[in-house]
């Protein structure tokens, strides 16, 4: 039988498709709670919390204990679906009122603080609170190129009208995700994907899916890994201190040049960068190889050309810690969005941030607008940890890398430095 040309154009379009069809899987994911504690919070309210478990609750809204889980996505997946379900629910029978989350009040207010009810709205309804299992609060982020989904757990319900609480002893949070079958997608880079063992480790104790990361063995390391007049691939640092000329060329008697040499000392591999270089390196402009484009003019000022080069530094050096050596007039930050739900709500445009150079994807203004950092622009996952030296001048400066060098140099028996806060 003889096909002419537009049979045969038909059938190659079918095999093409048939070929490009994603196929999607499932995986589901345990979580066990303890039973709630309850006690009093004074007032004639109740306090509820469980082990391991933060509590959170917005103004007038009762605070209840929140789990927020974080599942690594296989590196070419899409989320098609996320499912909760919850099992052996319990019931208990309060003998109060849940305490309602209260209006933040800013340091610097002179207002007297005033106490916020609970919602009428909430605590008179006969409806659980809250009405749902979990919520997805922000999109899939990325860290060091791998994928992460955060999923908000509500493992406990308070029934206003029942003065009742029920909860979960163990949840399950099913993924839903399509993967094209092409075997050649599976080793594209992803992000900022660097294929360091250091890099595993930081998302292996981030997730709570670790066991996910070996879907990331295939991947090929990021396309961005190229040579510019700064960074050469076939060297590595750890940590990199970013200044300007006037400061790199101090006379104090301490510098930062000793604080280099402190750090290689200590076996981390370090070096100096001045603003200057930076500027100077066409791979650094909006439109250059780190560059985020040239849509706005801010995004070839001097913070944006600083961020663009840690992308390097990070790529092609392996870079983990940046010093960012001076104060903002030194060294600029980057002003982000924040929504404060005060009495009255404040808005803030422009919140020093130098996370701004810590999570190096995207761009933090997606929509190339005023704000920066605007809910559904953020990056809150880091790929450097990022430091400030907050100095102007040689003295300044003297006492700040001296007083880095004796805190370094103390023993670990120093009691206070057996403990630690870090805030994400």
């Amino acid at each position: 039988m003889e096909m002419n040309w537009k049979t045969i154009f038909v059938i190659v379009c079918a095999l093409v498709l048939i070929q490009s069809v994603s196929a999607s899987t499932a995986k589901e994911y345990r979580f066990d709670f303890s039973k709630p504690t309850i006690r009093d919070a004074g007032g004639g309210f109740l306090r509820v919390e469980m082990e391991n478990l933060y509590s959170y609750g917005a103004p007038g809204e009762p605070i209840l204990p929140l789990k927020t889980v974080k599942l690594l996505v296989p590196p070419h997946s899409r989320v098609l679906d996320v499912d909760v379900e919850g099992f052996d629910e319990e019931i208990i029978k309060l003998k109060g009122v849940v305490e309602p989350g209260q209006t933040p009040v800013p340091i610097s207010s002179k207002k007297k603080f005033r106490v916020t009810s609970p919602s009428d709205e909430i605590y008179s309804s006969s409806r659980e609170f809250p009405s749902e299992d979990f919520v997805v609060p922000v999109g899939v982020q990325d860290m060091r190129g791998y994928r992460i989904l955060f999923v908000n757990l509500n493992p406990v319900k308070y029934s206003p009208s029942e003065n009742t609480l029920s909860y979960y002893a163990r949840m399950t949070v099913t993924l839903t995700l399509e993967e094209p079958e092409s075997k050649a997608l599976e080793k594209k880079p992803v992000g900022l994907f660097r294929n360091k063992r250091v890099d595993e480790d930081a998302v292996r104790g981030v997730v709570d899916n670790p066991g996910e990361i070996r879907s990331y063995k295939s991947v090929d390391e990021s396309d961005g890994m190229k040579s510019t007049s700064l960074v050469n691939s076939s060297e590595s640092y750890d940590y990199v201190i970013i200044t300007d000329n006037t400061l790199n060329s101090s006379a104090g008697a301490y510098t930062f040049h000793n604080l280099s040499v402190w750090k290689n000392s200590r076996g981390v591999d370090t070096t100096i960068v001045t603003v200057e270089q930076i500027m100077a390196d066409p791979d650094y402009e909006c439109n250059g190889t780190f560059g985020d484009g040239c849509s706005i003019p801010e995004y070839n000022d001097t913070a944006a050309h600083i961020r663009n080069f840690i992308k390097d530094a990070y790529l092609n050096w392996g870079v983990t810690y940046v010093l960012l050596g001076g104060d903002v007039s030194v060294m600029p930050a980057r002003g982000f969005y924040g929504y404060v739900a005060s009495d009255p709500p404040e808005n803030d445009t422009n919140i020093p941030a130098d996370q701004y150079y810590a999570a190096l994807n995207g761009s933090w203004n997606a929509d190339n607008d005023s704000l920066w950092g605007e809910y559904d622009e953020m990056d809150l996952l880091e790929e450097v940890y990022v430091g400030r030296a907050p100095v102007e001048t040689d003295t300044e400066l003297s006492n700040f890398v001296r007083k880095t060098i004796h805190y370094e140099s103390l023993s670990n028996e120093v009691p206070y430095l057996q403990k630690a806060l870090r805030m994400r």
